[in-house]
Order: C-alpha cells, then sequence, then structure tokens
C-alpha cells in the first residue's frame, strides 16, 4: 500500500486536502472521482499513516514543531522559509518527510494551510483547523504558537497518565508473583510440617492452595486465552464500532466518569479558545474543537451542538444539554456569552480544567501505591496466620 496526499475542490468550490492510504494512483484518482471533487491533484508521500496516534510523531515533537514555526514567522521570515528552516532541524523521519513534502508543494504555489492540510496523519486535525482558522485571519503565527502551548500541556499530561500506570502495575505485578510463589512453595513446606506433627492446614488456607495449584497447572492455558482476549479488545477497539463503544465507556463509566469530563473539559475549552481567539466563526470553532478531544462519542455531540449554534441557540445553553462537562465549565460558558469574550473565559475553562486534570491524576498515583502495598500486607500476613496458629497450637499440645 502506498500514501498519497491531494488537493482539491469541493463542491462549494473550497479548497480541501486529504491523505488516503491506496494500492495505487488510479486507486486515488478514483477515489477523487467518487468524491466528486474537481480540479484535483495526487502526490505520492513517503510518510506513513498509523491508526494510533502520535506513533510516528510525539506530541513533544509537534509542540517544539509549532514553537519554532511560530518565532520564525513572527519574526517575518516567510511561511515557505520557515517551513525549510525547521525542516532543516528536524531529527524524526516522519516530521522531516512531511515538511520536505509540504516546502515542495509551498514551491508549486499551494498555502501553508493548503499544503499542511494534506497532512493530518502527521500534524493531526487539531493542528490542520487551527493553521486554517490563523492563516484566514492573518494569524498563523499565533496560532501556532497556541498549538505549542497545547501540545506541551498533552505531553505532560500523557507522561503523568504513563506513571500513574506503569509504576503501580509493575508492583502488582510483583505483588501477585510474591503471593504465587508464597502459596505454590513456601504453603505446602508448612504443609509437610504440620503433618508431620499431626495436625494439617485450616480448611480456607488448603482451598486457597488447592485453587492457585489448578491455576499454575494450567497456567499456559490460561496465558493463551489471556492474550487471545487482548488481541480480540485490541482489534475491536481499532474498529469504527469498538472505538465509538471504548470512547462511550471512558465518558459514561462510573469509575472513571469524573476524571473523563474534567480531561474532556480541559481539551474542548483549549481547542475552543485558540480556534476563536484566531477568528473562527463560533459554529466552526465548536465543531472543529473536537479535534482536540480526540474521542468518537464526543464528535456527534459537537457537531450537534454546531448545528444548534446554527440555528441560534445559545452555546452554553448546549452545553448543557448534553451532560458531558462539569458545571463550572457550563457556567464560563454562560458567562463568556452574554459577555462577548467566550474565548477568554474558554481559555480560563482549559487552565482550569488542565490544573484539575493534573492534580487528579497525582491523586491516583499517590493512592495506588499504598493500596497495593496494603493489598499485599493483608495476603502476605493472612497466608502466614493461617500456617502459624495450627503450628503453635501444636506446640502446645506437646508441651
Amino acid at each position: 500500500m502506498a500514501v498519497y496526499t491531494y488537493i482539491a475542490a469541493d463542491a462549494k468550490g473550497r479548497r480541501v486536502g486529504g491523505y488516503r492510504e491506496v494500492a495505487d494512483r488510479d486507486d486515488i484518482l478514483n477515489y477523487l472521482a467518487r468524491k466528486e471533487y474537481a480540479d484535483y491533484t495526487a502526490f505520492e508521500s513517503e510518510t506513513r499513516v498509523s491508526a494510533r496516534p502520535y506513533r510516528f510523531v510525539s506530541v513533544a515533537e509537534l509542540a517544539a514543531f509549532c514553537s519554532a514555526a511560530s518565532v520564525l514567522l513572527s519574526s517575518g521570515i516567510a511561511p515557505a522559509e520557515t517551513v525549510f528552516h525547521v525542516s532543516a532541524q528536524t531529527k524524526n523521519k516522519q516530521l522531516k518527510t512531511a515538511l520536505t513534502e509540504i516546502y515542495e508543494r509551498m514551491a508549486e504555489g499551494l498555502s501553508f494551510s493548503e499544503a499542511f492540510g494534506m497532512y493530518g496523519h502527521v500534524f493531526t486535525n487539531a493542528t490542520l483547523v487551527a493553521v486554517s482558522a490563523g492563516q484566514a485571519n492573518d494569524n498563523l503565527s499565533s496560532a501556532l504558537a497556541g498549538l505549542a502551548g497545547y501540545f506541551e500541556r498533552e505531553s505532560a499530561i500523557r507522561a503523568k497518565k504513563r506513571s500513574a500506570v506503569l509504576y503501580p502495575g509493575v508492583m502488582a505485578a510483583f505483588s501477585v508473583v510474591i503471593t504465587f510463589v508464597l502459596i505454590i512453595k513456601i504453603l505446602p513446606m508448612f504443609e509437610d510440617i504440620l503433618n508431620s506433627m499431626g495436625g494439617g492446614l485450616p480448611a480456607a488456607s488448603e482451598a486457597v492452595y488447592r485453587v492457585v495449584s489448578a491455576i499454575d497447572a494450567s497456567f499456559l492455558a490460561i496465558v493463551i486465552i489471556l492474550v487471545i482476549l487482548a488481541v480480540g479488545a485490541f482489534i475491536f477497539i481499532r474498529t469504527e464500532r469498538g472505538r465509538l463503544a471504548y470512547d462511550r465507556f471512558r465518558l459514561k463509566a462510573p469509575i472513571v466518569k469524573k476524571i473523563s469530563s474534567i480531561g474532556l473539559a480541559a481539551r474542548y475549552s483549549e481547542g475552543l479558545a485558540l480556534l476563536i481567539q484566531n477568528g473562527a466563526p463560533l459554529s466552526s470553532a465548536i465543531d472543529e474543537a473536537r479535534f482536540f478531544v480526540n474521542n468518537k462519542y464526543f464528535d456527534e455531540t459537537a457537531r450537534e451542538a454546531a448545528k444548534k449554534s446554527r440555528q441560534g441557540e445559545a452555546f452554553d445553553i448546549t452545553m448543557s444539554e448534553f451532560k458531558l462537562f462539569p458545571e463550572l465549565f457550563v457556567q464560563l460558558s454562560y458567562t463568556g456569552h452574554i459577555s462577548g469574550s467566550l474565548g477568554a473565559q474558554m481559555s480560563k475553562a482549559a487552565e482550569i480544567f488542565g490544573k484539575a486534570l493534573s492534580a487528579k491524576l497525582d491523586k491516583i498515583y499517590s493512592l495506588i501505591e499504598p493500596i497495593v502495598v496494603a493489598v499485599l500486607s493483608v495476603v502476605i500476613g493472612a497466608i502466614l496466620i493461617s500456617v502459624m496458629l495450627p503450628l503453635i497450637g501444636i506446640m502446645n499440645s506437646i508441651s
């Protein structure tokens, strides 16, 4: 399969760009013809496509690119030259290839936003909508600076999430291994000692030992089943239906609903603020800010909200109807709506909920470790008590 980028005109005469992974050039041309695009041109690209965001270009690398491009543009350097200079300093192969191709397209006459619009698989849709709004309103440097801040905060949040999962996960796995060793290796030793002294394991300890022994005997089969289930879940989530179900679970499940709501408010308000402050119409901003969230279930919400906005419904009323956001987000939306400062209020909301999300992740991280240690202590203590009490009883009888 090859990756092709394209630029075309849609039915309304608007210039649209995109990419597609196809077998050959004929396939991409047939695709563009079926879409009833006019004046289209396709280019074979050396970039790669992945269903997983940020696989080939990390969030931190996107932040660095946006920051560097913003500084060069604000210094008066032309957009094409900006792309050339940033490309020369870029080490990431995917990003460097994309910037080189974008520079070539701009040299052929495409604008900054048109050329970037063909590389959503590299720069994310959030970048494309912000760049388009910035260029349309002659605020390209400002838009890129806002994107740099957004990606920097996103990188920090992702690092916190990894820490909150990785370290406790390792501790939990270590705890399970220790518990199994105690039950499989140590418990039988005590059982032999007790039997030789005319006693035996308590019924509860005996039952636990038998269950764990059965698991140990079927360990390979259990691992194979778990791997099959994990692979199946992974494949399902990569489908359109699976991704929709997973994203809905994240926003609706009681266990994760609160923290997901805070994360949704932080990302969506930041996208709204960036687009509105760079001149995007409100209805367009409401729709396109969903790209900053990256949640399939929320996509439909944002589209419906944009539709209602075009029909004249107040933004805060629309947001309150969907019941996905914290109450404070709705209050700030109302303040921004009646005061005519929605962009500023959304910027404030992004700051508030960004800090709240960071605090929540820190709290989760700080709680998981002692919980794992406490559970391990209880399990080990219960095992030791279950074998020591009978042993003590036998020793007393002998005495």
